[in-house]
């Protein structure tokens, strides 16, 4: 089934682009229901369309037609718009070190040490502790202060990159210390 390429619009906008897909989706979704009332012996009565999809080609040209178009948007160069995230590279670097010596090495240490009789230094990760949680509540405070202050970090941008970068640093201190609280203890 040979089918004449669209003319494309250039530039193409954000708008137009979401409308193709909606109206790709709508000629499968159509396909799809003709092809299962056909199975079952039902004839379907034409579907309202949409100004842009031909009323006289078949659900199947509709949907080739639309999908060559959307092709030739993408080879044209044409791409969306890039998802812009909060974070740069080196953002995104510290909060892997605040995730690696805050988020696991201070947790993990700190176990350690309340596992030979050693206490939680931090008043409020003590205190969530003795209400009967253990690690779960010891872990869920942790978890609820990196995601407090990674919601602050992208709120703040740039200035925000100070947040991983102290949170890395402290963890690093406190998972030295808990360490060597650690090894004191066992040591006797």
């Amino acid at each position: 089934m040979a089918t004449e390429s669209p003319e494309i619009s250039t530039p193409v906008t954000r708008r137009e682009l979401e409308e193709l897909r909606r109206n790709i989706k709508r000629s499968w979704q159509e396909l799809l229901w003709r092809m299962a009332a056909a199975s079952v012996g039902v004839e379907l009565g034409a579907p309202a369309r949409e100004a842009s999809v031909e009323p006289e080609r078949a659900p199947q040209e509709n949907l080739a037609a639309l999908l060559e178009r959307f092709q030739a948007i993408k080879k044209e160069g044409e791409e969306e718009e890039a998802i812009e995230t909060p974070f740069d590279n080196l953002t995104l670097a510290f909060w892997i070190f605040a995730l690696l010596f805050y988020g696991f090495g201070d947790t993990l240490s700190s176990q350690l040490v309340m596992a030979v009789g050693g206490k939680e230094a931090n008043p409020l990760l003590a205190a969530a502790m003795k209400l009967g949680g253990g690690i779960w509540a010891f872990s869920l405070m942790k978890s609820a202060i990196l995601a407090a202050l990674l919601f602050l970090s992208a709120v703040l941008g740039k200035l925000g990159r100070a947040i991983p970068a102290i949170l890395a640093l402290v963890g690093f201190i406190f998972t030295i210390m808990n360490l060597r609280e650690w090894v004191g203890i066992i040591a006797g």
